[in-house]
């Protein structure tokens, strides 16, 4: 069951889809009809299903759309339903216009909507949305966003303007006229990759008089000493931003006493860590000091049966005492890299077959290639009509595939950049693509219910995978290839056969939409993560539900098992990643760092490094440590 259906005409897709983004943007699944309807087609089953089953149904009205046959159905469904939020994307006028129906509907009016979620009518529509779903937190949520402005960030790149301009000359009168600062150029590249309201706000309240009040001098300087700092040492960095702050950096001084205190934290607790400043302080406008830590806790599980017998692990509260229980070979992990450069939620990570290379898929309709070792951007590959929600590495080919909000997968090549092909078939969102081992079979999971599966050189479509009763959110292959797992709204797993596209058995055990799935690493043993806050095990040969874990944190997204098995690392709505001894039932380790919720997480081939993807834009590089 989708969260919301959106209703609207045709030819105003334009209007729609910067609506649907933005939704999506929050976390709600919205059910899109990319191909829409024209007059006399039949009315599909699969729009009356969704229609008659989502948590509201948002129709856009314009004068054209309420001339529409079908857009009238939707909305008088919707209004039966009591779930109906009619949106105007164009004036209206009642008397000639609107459908007697609908005289007494309050309207929001969302006519200049552009994507900007400070928009006045966007806050009414999160209002009407989090009251139809009982979502509060919706609306506390997006309350608590700072607005976005286009026209800030256009005067956040303004102010950058003159003040590179200014550095670049003092650089090129001190380092020589053919010579720039490569730390100031990657400084002011990060920094307009991730523009920020709050960033432009706290610029104009500390510098009213723009770049010119700036010690331009100075924080060249600044740079350049910063490029020598080795930034594996927590101490040296933070010896640099206790010296440097103060005199450069006033308003940062708060922060990096925060900053100290936590390393401090992580001493006395034993875990260790390092600091790592994001986006570099050239520019106070965008600089902020991030931190990079963890947090090791050996605290005793508990286990506690469910009411069906099921063994279900707790996490440990906070103080409890510590027990000298067995530990897994991980002992914990800490921030290496932070990679910035996407504009929008990282949906999607996952690491090339050598695990030199990381892709991502992001809300800003890209994706893109980072090398793990030095955190740079390889390629960004654009194109995408909406989100790209779920990317994987050809296990054979040199190849990358991204799956996105237009119905479509994109195969990309990582040496050249180059579009090779688009998979075409499904009738809405991809969420979820996967490689088979020998890189021969591709599967795809998508919104309009269905899996497929396709020929990875011919691009056809083998089988379409129908069981499920809603959106298919993740798929994946089984070691051997034989299966394949599908994660649904309809708050089942199911395993399929991939030589003839039987079902094999369906899980039962979650009660909400289960987000993600992946196969351990000899193959019988399935772990599925969901939105009723749990990551569950179970036996790939019985379907039998081996053990529950709950780390009492949000929706699980996405989970992902170590190379040897002995880990498993679900990633959480409460900003997190955790790993957890899969033999034991104990918890490993939190990863603290995000600020906002984790969406993906993934092991490189060597197990030594865990990525994860986040709300907040950005994806993060851990290094795993061992006993």
């Amino acid at each position: 069951m989708a969260d919301i259906f959106l209703s609207y005409a045709r030819r105003e897709q334009a209007k729609a889809l910067p609506i649907k983004d933005a939704l999506e943007a929050i976390g709600l699944n919205v059910f899109f009809d990319v191909d829409g309807l024209d007059g006399g087609d039949v009315f599909p089953d699969v729009l009356d299903r969704e229609v008659k089953t989502a948590g509201a149904v948002i129709s856009l009205w314009s004068p054209h759309a309420l001339s529409r046959p079908w857009i009238k159905i939707e909305s008088r469904i919707g209004k039966d339903r009591g779930v109906l939020i009619p949106v105007d994307i164009a004036p209206i006028d009642a008397l000639h216009d609107l459908p007697a129906a609908f005289y007494d509907e309050q309207r929001v009016d969302m006519i200049d909507f552009n994507g900007d979620r400070s928009n006045a009518g966007w806050l009414k529509l999160i209002k009407s949305i989090a009251r139809t779903l009982e979502r509060p937190d919706l609306l506390e949520r997006e309350a608590r966003r700072p607005a976005q402005s286009r026209d800030e960030a256009e005067g956040v790149r303004a102010e950058l303007a003159v003040l590179q301009e200014q550095m670049d000359g003092l650089a090129a009168k001190k380092l020589g006229a053919a010579k720039k600062s490569s730390e100031s150029e990657r400084a002011f590249a990060s920094i307009a990759g991730s523009l920020s309201t709050k960033d432009y706000q706290r610029f104009l309240k500390r510098f009213p008089d723009g770049a010119e009040a700036f010690d331009a001098e100075g924080r060249l300087g600044q740079l350049e000493d910063w490029a020598e700092v080795d930034q594996t040492d927590a101490s040296k960095i933070d010896r640099w931003l206790e010296t440097r702050s103060d005199r450069l950096f006033p308003a940062l001084a708060s922060e990096v006493q925060q900053v100290q205190r936590l390393a401090k934290r992580a001493e006395r607790s034993g875990a260790g860590g390092w600091l790592i400043w994001a986006l570099l302080g050239a520019v106070v406008l965008a600089a902020a000091v991030a931190g990079g830590w963890y947090v090791l806790n050996r605290d005793v599980a508990t286990d506690v049966p469910d009411a069906a017998g099921n063994n279900v692990i707790e996490e440990p509260p906070e103080e409890a005492s510590v027990g000298p229980g067995p530990v897994s070979r991980i002992i914990g992990a800490n921030e290496r890299i932070r990679l910035t450069g996407h504009t929008g939620i990282v949906r999607s990570v996952a690491f090339s077959p050598d695990g030199q290379t990381l892709a991502t898929g992001s809300n800003d309709g890209t994706a893109k290639l980072w090398n793990t070792q030095t955190g740079e951007l390889v390629s960004s590959f654009e194109g995408h009509n909406g989100i790209v929600w779920s990317v994987a590495f050809s296990p054979k080919t040199q190849t990358v595939l991204a799956g996105s909000g237009s119905g479509t997968a994109r195969l990309f090549s990582t040496q050249t950049g180059q579009l090779i092909s688009t998979l075409k078939g499904h009738s809405n969102s991809i969420y979820s693509v996967s490689f088979r081992s020998d890189g021969k079979i591709i599967a795809t999971g998508s919104t309009d219910a269905t899996a497929k599966l396709w020929d990875a050189q011919t691009r056809e479509v083998i089988f379409t995978l129908e069981g499920h009763n809603f959106n298919v959110l993740s798929v994946a292959f089984s070691p051997d290839g034989q299966t394949l797992a599908t994660g649904s709204h309809d708050k089942t797993a199911k395993l399929w056969n991939t030589q003839t596209g039987a079902l094999i058995s369906t899980l039962k055990g979650h009660e909400d939409s289960v987000l993600s799935v992946t196969f351990s690493p000899e193959g019988q043993t399935l772990a599925t993560g969901s939105k009723d806050r749990t990551a569950k095990l179970w036996n790939t040969l019985t379907g039998e539900l081996i053990s529950t874990l709950n780390g009492r944190g949000g929706s699980v997204t996405s989970v992902a098992f170590s190379p040897d098995g002995q880990t498993l690392a679900p990633g959480s709505h409460d900003n997190t990643a955790k790993l957890w001894n899969t033999k034991t039932g104990k918890l490993i380790s939190t990863l603290e760092g995000h600020a906002d919720l984790v969406r993906s997480v993934a092991f490189s081939p060597d197990g030594q490094t865990i990525a994860t993807g986040s709300d907040d834009t950005t994806a993060i590089l851990w290094d795993l440590e061992f006993e």
